[in-house]
């Protein structure tokens, strides 16, 4: 749930820059996924299910109308200005349904960050020797393996990454 928060709080800025002029609906892709791990990291499910509203399965019917609520009002206010607080009332929705962001988490008796082994491990930037070359990224996904993500346990194939180094 933790990608899904983050997808929306995306597909909001977005939304609202473009004047209502994109989809903001539920659903997404695997490039989401993708894309959350790369610039917000990875949740497991079991340390933030969002499941706020006493179900157990998550039902987004009534966040997604909510949500697109806030963002319609956001972009359909007759001002033309907005206000810098709109970030802060969408957010409010979203901890009202799935719960608040987790800062850190508890996963397999470690405590992680969102961001904490991925970006660590598979992102990190080691600037080369010459200066007139761009930094170099470590891509754990050139020696063509299927790999795991060490928080989800997904497996993944190795070229699925190759656009995001």
């Amino acid at each position: 749930m933790y990608t899904v928060r983050k997808v929306y709080q995306d597909k909001a800025d977005r939304y609202v820059r473009l004047h209502g002029y994109l989809n903001f609906a539920q659903g997404g892709a695997m490039p989401d996924m993708l894309y959350v791990i790369k610039h917000y990291g990875a949740v497991p499910q079991e340390a933030y299910a969002g499941l706020n509203y006493g179900k157990d399965y998550n039902d987004h019917d009534e966040l997604e109308a909510a949500l697109k609520g806030v963002v319609d009002a956001v972009v359909n206010k007759n001002s033309g200005t907005l206000t810098p607080v709109w970030k802060q009332g969408f957010t409010g929705v979203l901890d009202a349904y799935l719960g608040a962001e987790p800062s850190m988490f508890k996963y397999n008796g470690k405590s992680y960050t969102p961001r904490g082994p991925l970006r660590t491990k598979y992102w990190a930037s080691t600037p080369t020797t010459t200066s007139s070359s761009p930094p170099t990224r470590t891509n754990p996904f050139s020696h063509g393996l299927p790999l795991k993500c060490p928080i989800t346990g997904l497996g993944v194939f190795p070229t699925t990454f190759l656009w995001m180094t």
